[in-house]
């Protein structure tokens, strides 16, 4: 199955997951195979796309199709624990946001199922926001930001309350944002990188090559790089953006 998130690295393993709800455990410096595990979705339809994976200490994180979240042990692939994220919802519950860690929490999305903050040791939900359409999150200090394709971007405490909301109405998917020097970045499949402050949400700059950008933008020393849908790669100054 495609992979199409970064794979990662714990101790001397590599993991990597893909479409096909798997992640694979390699040995990082011969490449030899360790461990599998796979779940198998009860859905006839599944959303395209993945969860990428984050590792903390003895555990990695993973989202599935079926709208499970599981923590796995980095040593055998064994199940620590296991949540269901599909809140009421029966379909299209693809959870296909990497995890982010949080304190003592991991958090994470259902498309359909919303935005959920989980005890990271025993997987017990801490709280969830009924948040559809998810993509792109991210934690920064006491603050999370998440992007949903329809309801905008939420800047967010630790406790799951809204301290500003940034609608992105019909301005397509977004992948992962992120933040750099008190402003937030994130990228629009139809519409292009938007450039918010991170502390008020408002919108600063914004870039649209035309054609929409769908891959995650990513910062150098002095510059931002974003491939557009165009398949142009375009190098952006960062340092002289003003309020």
């Amino acid at each position: 199955s495609p992979i199409l998130e970064m794979p990662v690295i714990a101790g001397d393993s590599l993991l990597v997951s893909n479409e096909g709800d798997q992640v694979y455990s390699l040995d990082l410096e011969t490449g030899k195979f360790r461990w599998l595990y796979k779940t198998d979705s009860d859905s006839e339809f599944t959303l395209r796309g993945h969860s990428g994976l984050q590792v903390d200490g003895e555990l990695v994180y993973a989202g599935f199709a079926d709208g499970s979240m599981v923590a796995l042990r980095v040593a055998t692939g064994s199940v620590a624990w296991l949540s269901s994220l599909r809140g009421t919802e029966e379909r299209f519950v693809d959870v296909d946001t990497t995890p982010v860690l949080a304190g003592d929490m991991v958090v994470a999305a259902s498309s359909a199922g919303g935005l959920f903050a989980m005890d990271k040791k025993t997987g017990r939900i801490r709280w969830q926001r009924e948040i559809s359409g998810g993509g792109g999150l991210l934690a920064d200090g006491d603050r999370l930001y998440f992007v949903a394709a329809e309801q905008g971007v939420y800047a967010m405490d630790l406790s799951g309350n809204v301290i500003w909301r940034q609608g992105t109405s019909g301005g397509g998917e977004s992948s992962h944002p992120l933040i750099h020097k008190g402003y937030l970045y994130f990228n629009l499949s139809e519409d292009g990188l938007f450039v918010a402050d991170a502390q008020s949400g408002e919108i600063v700059q914004y870039f649209d090559p035309g054609s929409g950008i769908s891959g995650a933008p990513t910062m150098g020393r002095q510059h931002m790089y974003v491939m557009s849908n165009g398949s142009v790669l375009y190098s952006l100054g960062v340092e002289d953006l003003t309020l």
